[in-house]
């Protein structure tokens, strides 16, 4: 009987280290799946208010951006000087390009990019590699 307690106790020592060095191993690594990250940077035209632009640009959020296939998340910032930032999270490059694709011909999102100053748009697309979270 001393000798089943002995192993008992052994394997669920051994089990217990290898259940925490699991989760360390999970809490440690920084690495993602393949998610692609769009990032849009523009000003509003001088003539449409941040408040308006900032109502429409939530609108254009839950109506049309989430609605899409591969949607994970959009994040929208605006600094000091009325710059506009929406980064956008996607499952796969290919979700993105969709929706870059499907977005020219939308009708719901039309009013939205007119009030947008063309020679401030910039947008950017990129493959995570990384997630650092607290």
């Amino acid at each position: 009987m001393k000798t089943f307690y002995s192993t008992f106790f052994a394997m669920l020592m051994i089990v217990s280290f290898a259940n925490a060095q699991s989760s360390k191993k999970q809490k440690k690594s920084n690495k993602m799946d393949s998610q692609t990250i769009e990032i849009t940077y523009f000003k509003p035209k001088a003539n449409v208010s941040q408040e308006i632009f900032g109502a429409r640009n939530i609108r254009v959020g839950v109506e049309y951006a989430a609605k899409q296939p591969g949607f994970i998340s959009r994040e929208t910032g605006v600094d000091a000087d009325g710059l506009w930032v929406i980064i956008v999270h996607w499952e796969t490059m290919e979700n993105s390009q969709a929706s870059m694709k499907k977005c020219g011909n939308e009708s719901s999102v039309a009013d939205f990019k007119e009030m947008i100053e063309p020679s401030s748009f910039k947008m950017s697309v990129f493959t995570s590699k990384a997630l650092i979270k607290k």
